[in-house]
């Protein structure tokens, strides 16, 4: 227990965010069936904190890495101060999280996607190569597919039904 831990800070918060999406997908079961409550505020808001924790602490973002600046730090607290108020004062923000999230899902993931397939050194490489690389790129590729989804279902919320956004989320 004592023992230092030899995971990063990156691998860290993308478990959290691994955990809150099965978990959220787990639960869209009991809740859908009416046996648990639900505020879709505090799903987003949650969402916004976790994405904002890693835009502060390591330049991670959405959109791809960028330098922590003083500018990206104060984007990421203003994301977490959104989110949090989204939960904590369900109601009053509704429209604005879900949206403001499934565009961060939506754009995001097209700037990943355009970043992984236009670089020479990612995609075009990794694909020559068999092995991790070739896994990593495949598995890269997969999950941006599912953000895809994942922001399709947050923006347009009536497309798919609660079950079916359960197992996105726990596939996820």
């Amino acid at each position: 227990m004592t023992e230092a831990s030899d995971l990063s800070l990156e691998v860290i918060l993308l478990l959290i965010l691994g955990v809150f999406m099965l978990l959220f997908g787990v639960l869209l079961f009991r809740i859908h069936t009416g046996v648990l409550p639900y505020n879709p505020d505090s799903t987003y808001g949650l969402f916004l904190v976790i994405i904002a924790f890693q835009t502060i602490t390591m330049g991670k973002t959405s959109f791809g890495d960028l330098r922590r600046s003083w500018a990206l730090v104060a984007i990421g607290i203003g994301m977490a101060v959104l989110g949090m108020a989204s939960c904590f004062i369900p109601g009053y923000l509704t429209g604005f999280v879900r949206n403001l999230v499934g565009i961060v899902l939506l754009i995001g993931v097209f700037a990943l996607l355009a970043q992984l397939f236009v670089s020479e050194k990612k995609a075009r490489m990794r694909l020559r190569v068999s092995g991790i690389l070739q896994q990593l790129t495949i598995s890269c590729t997969l999950l941006y597919v599912l953000t895809v989804v994942s922001g399709l279902i947050t923006t347009f919320p009536g497309i798919t039904t609660n079950l079916q956004n359960a197992m996105v989320l726990i596939v996820y």
